[in-house]
């Protein structure tokens, strides 16, 4: 149907008011549409040459984590204590020199040998000291807690590094999701833009209704405060994703349109709580936790046992002179057991006793706690996977039906047969499917990184895999 608006017309392309008159084709929409349609489809799937990837993003925050640089420096502290708890095995060996000057008077002495009442003589003194700790129950247990304490720190900087690969997958994937819901809101809003003006080139052509031109204005605002809010997202993933590689630029490698959404395996979940039950770190860590909460209690239990060290002094004794008259040089060996019983100290001891009894059992109620955390993330994580394949499966389904539903109340508006709230609300329900779309496709890649990381697996190739799912 062809139809020219009389006087000033108003001309669809460019939204502005025309003096010549404008012959509207039925068919134009449909091809500017189509038009539209692609350009929206290359924006959402084109990749720039400097966009940043999962594995680019994973070395940036290898070099620049402040979270990562920090734990690998307390990992290097807590291996000092198995050297300092060692050490107090070894023995321990001191040299003290001593230079003395003397000058004595004798103002009276009932010794007549004095040869002089009046002198000045040097003593050069040196002394070598060796202590070597026979038995102290306290320091064979420290060595062994420091011994523990080295192996979970071991633990501790693989899981901060795991817990980091995961929070960067999930900020990488959220801020990812965020630009593709912006994308998907802005398209919209240039999709209620182009039926405002053809519902207002209808109206002034006296084809249209006045309340499909107002409701199209109302849709179109609540899409721009949509906008605004989606636009917000964005700057807060993309800030949050800063916190762990730094400050970047440049736009986020989408997903490619087409990935193949795996169920885990192995498929029982109860295969993966004996592997997290084995291979969790964070579970690691308590046990060890455990382990050096009673070597703590072994500690404070010595102070009731008896100790014993061996002591040996050596000493070299120069003297050029005395008041006897005379120079001297007198060397002394010395070497003793000693032997420490204690016997009272205020009771002091068995209250750190009891202390450390309570804070053991304290540690093993947290390693069941721990237990149950995991196993309540991990069966969440397993769910979540399968949750997500279903709903990509049913979401991918309802976008294409409506596209097809958008497609034909558009031409049924252009006709007359539908009012312009149909056509805006069918367009408002895509672009909620599509973003339901995007959600659940990250839904599923967090997940399977949420996954690895309560199963204790998470690593570098878990990443890869997934950076091979974006687009090149």
């Amino acid at each position: 149907m062809l139809f020219e608006l009389p006087g000033d017309t108003y001309n669809l392309k460019t939204g502005k008011k025309s003096k010549y008159p404008e012959k509207y084709n039925k068919n134009t929409g449909f091809r500017e549409l189509l038009y539209f349609s692609l350009i929206i489809l290359f924006s959402f799937f084109y990749t720039p040459a400097y966009a940043l990837n999962l594995l680019q993003s994973w070395e940036r925050a290898m070099k620049n984590d402040p979270v990562l640089a920090r734990a690998q420096f307390e990992h290097n502290a807590v291996q000092e204590y198995k050297e300092q708890a060692f050490a107090a095995l070894l023995p321990e060996i001191t040299l003290e020199a001593e230079e003395k000057k003397t000058d004595y008077d004798v103002k009276s002495s009932d010794n007549q040998n004095l040869a002089k009442t009046n002198d000045k003589y040097n003593t050069t003194t040196y002394t070598l000291n060796l202590t070597q700790s026979v038995y102290h129950k306290e320091e064979w247990e420290r060595y062994g807690q420091a011994q523990k304490e080295g192996i979970q720190a071991e633990i501790q900087l693989l899981d901060t590094t795991q817990d980091r690969m995961l929070q960067l997958g999930e900020r990488y994937f959220e801020a990812l999701n965020a630009e593709m819901s912006l994308q998907y809101t802005e398209a919209e809003r240039d999709a209620v833009k182009k039926n405002r003006l053809l519902a207002q080139g209808k109206q002034d052509s006296g084809l249209g209704r006045k309340t499909d031109t107002l409701d199209a204005e109302a849709r179109l605002a609540d899409v721009e405060a949509r906008l605004e809010e989606a636009r917000h997202n964005v700057q807060q993933t993309r800030q949050s994703l800063m916190e762990i590689i730094g400050p970047y630029n440049e736009p986020l490698v989408g997903l490619k349109e087409n990935i193949v959404l795996q169920a885990p395996q192995p498929e029982k979940i109860e295969d993966w709580l004996q592997s997290a039950y084995n291979g969790n770190l964070q579970a690691q860590i308590q046990r060890l936790q455990t382990e050096i909460s009673k070597y703590e209690l072994e500690i404070q239990k010595a102070g009731h046992y008896p100790s014993v060290d061996l002591l040996g002094q050596f000493t070299n004794q120069d003297q050029d002179g005395s008041v006897y008259e005379g120079a001297s040089e007198i060397e002394t060996t010395e070497v003793m057991l000693q032997l420490s019983v204690p016997i009272y100290q205020g009771g002091g001891v068995n209250s750190r006793v009891r202390q450390a009894t309570e804070q053991f059992f304290a540690e093993k109620e947290r390693q069941d706690e721990i237990f149950r955390t995991i196993e309540r993330d991990l069966k969440v994580a397993f769910d979540g996977v399968h949750s997500a394949i279903r709903r990509v499966n049913y979401l991918e389904k309802g976008v294409a039906a409506q596209k097809q539903s958008v497609k034909a109340k558009q031409e049924g508006f252009r006709t007359g047969l539908y009012q312009g709230i149909i056509l805006l609300d069918a367009n408002r329900d895509l672009y909620f499917y599509l973003r339901n779309f995007s959600r659940a496709r990250t839904d599923y890649l967090i997940n399977t990184l949420r996954l690895a990381r309560q199963s204790g697996s998470l690593n570098i190739d878990d990443l890869k895999k997934l950076n091979q799912l974006l687009q090149k």
